[in-house]
């Protein structure tokens, strides 16, 4: 249940955001990632490497954050 509310409530919150046009959405977006980020952190300090798809996701979260960072830069330029 706690997975449902921490991941599911701040990405629903954020695509929520962005749906209705919200010109701070893009940091919606970024504190869901930063939610997704910190719940896999724990995952490996508790339950330790498992799965490679563990690493998989934290590192494509990272990536699409910082390209979204780019993108950002770049409209804005």
């Amino acid at each position: 249940m706690a997975l449902v509310i921490a991941i599911g409530g701040t990405l629903a919150w954020a695509a929520f955001a962005a749906w209705r046009g919200d010109p701070g959405a893009h940091w919606f977006g970024y504190a869901a990632s930063v939610v997704l980020v910190g719940w896999l952190a724990i995952q490996f300090v508790v339950l330790g490497f498992r799965e490679p798809v563990q690493w998989v996701t934290l590192s494509l979260a990272v990536v699409l954050v910082l390209l979204s960072r780019l993108a950002q830069r770049a409209v804005r330029s």
